[in-house]
């Protein structure tokens, strides 16, 4: 094939239509899906984080009390009989707060091990949206310019010169049109002429 014979008129059109293409795409790269998945993702982030916090602050509590119980025990003194049960009572309460306490904790990590996957997949989210928003104004901004270049091209290296063929061809028609016009005009002059002289 030679290359005096490629159809630039298509090549710039194609040009300028792939950018068309790209710009008009790239409008449609940041999805409403997305930003409905990190709305919900950044609800259910801050629905963690609250539930953590209370978590956290029931295990404090849950620990304060087993703190208080396990001093109180280590400073009872058995004197009597009596005392023993007293004893015993005190021990049953700082075992079941120390149970409670671990149950506390665990409620706890599983809240804290659940707001890290919240907070995950809230970037996640967040992060894949900009990366679409720079994509897509990369994308804009890259259309625009096949978009111009591609007419532009198409414009001075090509469609001028066709209208400038046509202007041409147009204004010979208007030159034939008028010559005609002309002997027309000069035809019927000289058809009156004649009909006066037979007169």
């Amino acid at each position: 094939m030679n290359i005096s014979t490629i159809p630039t008129d298509n090549l710039y059109k194609f040009i300028a239509i792939f950018g068309l293409a790209i710009f008009i795409s790239s409008f449609f790269l940041v999805k409403d899906t997305d930003l409905e998945k990190r709305d919900k993702a950044g609800s259910e982030y801050v629905i963690a984080k609250d539930l953590m916090d209370f978590n956290l602050k029931r295990y404090n509590e849950s620990k304060e009390v087993y703190d208080y119980l396990g001093d109180k025990l280590q400073s009872f003194k058995i004197s009597k009989e009596t005392d023993l049960d007293v004893f015993l009572d005190h021990r049953k309460d700082f075992d079941e707060s120390c149970d409670l306490m671990n149950l506390r904790y665990q409620e706890y990590y599983d809240s804290y091990r659940d707001l890290l996957m919240k907070q995950f997949n809230n970037k996640f989210y967040e992060d894949l949206i900009k990366f679409n928003k720079s994509r897509s104004s990369n994308l804009i901004i890259l259309g625009s310019i096949l978009i111009v270049i591609g007419f532009l091209l198409w414009y001075y290296k090509h469609q001028r010169y066709i209208d400038a063929q046509k202007a041409a061809e147009g204004n010979k028609f208007l030159e034939l049109l008028n010559h005609v016009s002309e002997n027309k005009i000069k035809n019927n002059n000289k058809v009156d002429l004649d009909e006066d002289k037979i007169n």
